[in-house]
């Protein structure tokens, strides 16, 4: 939210050029003099309106844990709950066109309430292997955590701002990650299965079909629903650290189960026709065709007569993934080494990162953890050297 947010505003806008015709764009400049040259004065346009109304958001928590040790500090953890009332939340609305440039304003609009559980279990111990002439030391722990938000109350003045149709169909009483929009519903195998659908703009053979949600026999925007949200089931995380002698290991695991991701990927690698001229992917090589009936990839044009770029659940896919996030083996030189070098200390290591990434059958994202069209978490290798003075 900006700092002036409590007043209207107003900006010049003067002329710019546009990367995507050749006519430019005068803004609010005006040649009033008629003069055909020199710097065109310049009005104002309004940018934003102000709320003088407008207040912090303020926020209600309940917090309750308990943190334990067993079996002489073998066994530890800690448990804790949470539940939070977030109140006037800070919201920028999004008025219809007709109340003109810059009536969007910030105002307070509405209440959240969040809540949540996190479990941490662990054991620590040295212990005697049998195989080793020295102990070992092992300590291994998880962690799980769950949260969950709803939409309590939402000021009328602001249910546009979020999905839903702002009627019947609102965002009230549903995570604040919702997302809103029409439901794919596989591809058209043939004429037969077009004539008979409900009637679809643009419906042919290989094209995207929509669902029919409110059975009327038309596809058109009624046809829209709330048919994901982006909260994860659960986070959770598996750390594993060994010791022996000079010798250390570690092994980090994390991973989400459950959420929604949008991949926009598919944008370029099942479509011709929404982004032209572009490098498009491997997947559209297996595009449907009559004798490639089972693909999940529409058939090939350069003309999107169906509007299959809509926000729509066939840009979604489950967010599922487990990650070998940190895996690592050092050696420290031994106390005499140490001060024949004239060290304070010293290590040597070999590092990897996100070395490797699990997801269920079915997912296309490449990197569940990096939705829409962001380039997946690098994977890095490290070899170091630690040394102090």
């Amino acid at each position: 939210m900006p700092t002036n947010a409590t007043v209207t505003t107003y900006v010049p806008r003067y002329a710019t050029q546009s990367l995507f015709t050749n006519e430019q764009d005068e803004g609010t400049a005006y040649d009033i003099t008629g003069s055909n040259s020199g710097t065109l004065p310049s009005g104002f346009v309004r940018a934003q309106t102000g709320n003088a109304d407008l207040k912090w958001e303020t926020s209600t928590q309940i917090n309750l844990g308990v943190d334990f040790e067993l079996f002489r500090n073998t066994v530890y953890g800690s448990f804790d709950w949470y539940e939070k009332e977030t109140r006037d939340i800070l919201t920028l609305t999004q008025p219809i066109a007709t109340l003109g440039e810059g009536a969007q304003k910030w105002v307070n609009g509405g209440t959240i309430e969040n809540a949540g559980v996190e479990l941490v279990l662990g054991y620590e111990k040295w212990i005697e292997t049998g195989l080793l002439e020295d102990e070992l030391l092992v300590d291994i722990n998880f962690n799980i955590s769950s949260t969950e938000n709803t939409v309590t109350t939402l000021p009328a003045d602001v249910v546009n701002s979020f999905g839903g149709n702002g009627q019947d169909k609102t965002i009230l009483g549903r995570s604040i990650n919702s997302v809103y929009g029409y439901v794919a519903d596989g591809i058209f195998q043939s004429q037969a299965e077009v004539e008979e659908h409900a009637v679809q703009s643009g419906a042919a053979p290989g094209r995207i079909r929509w669902q029919d949600l409110d059975a009327n026999g038309v596809i058109d925007e009624n046809d829209q629903d709330f048919f994901a949200d982006t909260d994860p089931d659960f986070i959770y995380g598996m750390n594993f650290t060994f010791k022996y002698k000079a010798w250390d290991f570690n092994m980090f695991w994390q991973g989400v189960k459950g959420g929604q991701i949008r991949n926009n990927w598919r944008l370029f690698t099942d479509f011709t026709s929404l982004n032209i001229g572009s490098n498009y992917g491997a997947r559209t090589l297996d595009a449907w065709t009559p004798e490639n009936a089972n693909s999940d990839v529409p058939a090939l044009t350069l003309i999107d007569n169906n509007g299959e770029g809509r926000q729509s659940s066939f840009f979604w896919e489950e967010g599922t993934y487990l990650k070998l996030r940190n895996i690592s083996v050092g050696y420290t030189p031994t106390l005499d080494f140490i001060e024949r070098m004239g060290l304070n200390d010293a290590r040597i290591y070999l590092q990897a990162q996100n070395l490797l990434t699990i997801t269920p059958d079915g997912t296309l994202s490449e990197d569940p953890e990096t939705p829409n069209e962001v380039f997946p978490v690098p994977r890095r290798i490290t070899f170091g050297l630690e040394f102090s003075f």
